[in-house]
């Protein structure tokens, strides 16, 4: 049960801010670790332009996974 004092509302509230904001950055940083990763092994395969194009899929998989429209990949 949620204190009914203003002070302990605010810190409830900032509580589950600041849970949210952790896991923002937990996701942030496994994709980031996610591009890194694939970007490296696709720059050790084929030619230039299969990499741009396995690149690309990447960047895409990112963007599905953010519900991001294909200009904002």
């Amino acid at each position: 049960m949620i204190e009914s004092t203003p002070d302990a509302q605010v810190a409830y509230m900032a509580g589950l801010r600041r849970e949210s904001a952790q896991l923002d950055y937990r996701r942030w940083a496994a994709m980031l670790e996610f591009l890194d990763a694939e970007t490296a092994r696709i720059e050790q395969e084929g030619e230039a332009q299969q990499q741009d194009l396995a690149l690309a899929a990447v960047r895409s998989v990112v963007a599905q996974a953010n519900g991001w429209s294909e200009h904002q990949a």
